[in-house]
């Protein structure tokens, strides 16, 4: 099969460009495929091999063609249940072009993902199930994971030398055409007129009044500001954490 995998972090844009490749019926279907919801997606079985070749099908359209999404989370989970490098696997059995997506703007980002912990609303399609306000430690823990969410990705794909497309969210958002015209040229199809997306870029003055508190915050805390003391531990009870959109733990040095 050929195939792409998408390797990123929440809140990059990854639904809204996934859904612009997914409508197109020849891109594979964009989704987290790894994730802990797996078994919604169709999947019967859970953390195997077999599971990674069954992802390949559920992820492909009709043309034998897959899309995967992978958070440094769902690589790491799939790994400690599974002791099996899952990108690396996938890799090497069918013909895969990896992209790196990357949203240069952390700080919006980091505040993206704060709220969609909050309200549960990860797209615009989707309804808040509580409501969002400003929460300065999480928001600092959100800044600190993405940061490290990129750098994991960047150290993965140079440990294990694979070659990997590096697309900037922000660049994608005045024209899509290059993040659609990588994976058209990988699964050997023309480049379709870009869709309309079923899905809109969430942003709104909130954002604006929000980021500028907390850059304000940041420049006059002399507290902590939840900066770690050494490296993100990734545990289950840090993962509970930040679902529970609370502070994460520190290891100490």
């Amino acid at each position: 099969m050929k195939g792409v995998m998408i390797l990123t972090e929440g809140r990059s844009g990854s639904n809204w460009l996934g859904s612009l490749t997914s409508k197109t019926a020849l891109m594979g279907k964009s989704d987290e495929w790894l994730s802990s919801g797996n078994v919604r997606n169709g999947a019967k079985t859970r953390n195997t091999v077999e599971y990674l070749d069954e992802v390949a099908n559920l992820a492909a359209t009709d043309n034998n063609f897959f899309s995967i999404k992978i958070f440094p989370k769902h690589l790491h989970r799939f790994q400690r249940t599974a002791n099996i490098d899952a990108v690396k696997y996938l890799y090497d059995k069918h013909d895969v072009r990896l992209i790196r997506l990357i949203r240069k703007d952390i700080f919006r980002q980091a505040l993206s993902y704060g709220r969609g912990l909050q309200t549960r609303q990860w797209t615009s399609s989707k309804t808040a199930k509580r409501e969002a306000h400003y929460d300065f430690e999480l928001f600092c823990s959100c800044f600190f994971m993405i940061r490290q969410s990129y750098a994991f990705w960047d150290a993965y794909t140079q440990f294990r030398n694979l070659p990997c497309e590096v697309i900037y969210y922000e660049d994608m958002v005045k024209d899509p055409t290059p993040y659609v015209k990588c994976i058209a040229e990988h699964a050997n199809v023309e480049l379709p007129d870009i869709p309309q997306s079923p899905l809109e870029i969430q942003r709104d003055d909130l954002t604006e009044v929000w980021l500028k508190r907390f850059k304000d915050q940041i420049a006059s805390d002399h507290t902590a500001l939840s900066l770690p003391n050494g490296p993100f531990p990734r545990t289950s009870l840090n993962f509970a954490r930040l679902m529970a959109a609370r502070p994460l733990k520190y290891d100490k040095l």
